[in-house]
């Protein structure tokens, strides 16, 4: 699941930026800058991340499931594929997370997200949506918190 503002591979930097510092000047040549931009944006989607992560966690804790397995699979890590940083720095800033819910023995995440049909019953769950509403409200949550963040590092 991703965020509202996808950050790998330089593409905030390819937006106007003015929205974000108010109309600065940026040089974008300057490494300490560009450093201080990577990482601002690496720790807000971490917060962002583990965010969502323990809101998912309440909301399904909240339905009272019977074993708590789901729960306990609901896990974020950075992308091991979706990285920034320069080569020349030779480092590694991970700016986009990986937010999933289910493993072996939890396959039935999906369906406890989007619902069920049975074509052959005719028979429907009701879908609860828990990392969908996780998202909503840390997006809602995140974007100040991105703006304020990006408007002091480049100061």
């Amino acid at each position: 699941m991703a965020f509202e503002s996808k950050t790998h591979g330089g593409f905030l930097y390819k937006r106007t930026i003015d929205k974000l510092v108010g109309g600065g000047k940026i040089d974008w040549n300057s490494g300490p800058v560009l450093r201080k931009i990577e990482n601002t944006i690496a720790k807000v989607n971490k917060r962002g991340a583990l965010r969502i992560k323990r809101k998912a966690r309440s909301i399904v804790r909240m339905r009272a499931y019977d074993t708590g397995a789901l729960m306990k699979s609901i896990n974020a890590y950075p992308s091991k594929f979706e990285f920034s940083g320069s080569v020349k720095y030779s480092r590694k800033i991970y700016t986009e997370w990986v937010i999933g819910a289910g493993n072996e023995k939890v396959d039935y995440a999906g369906h406890v997200e989007l619902g069920r049909y049975f074509k052959d019953t005719g028979k429907r769950i009701a879908a609860v949506p828990f990392m969908r509403q996780a998202a909503a409200d840390t997006r809602r949550w995140m974007r100040p918190r991105m703006v304020a963040a990006l408007r002091s590092a480049i100061k």
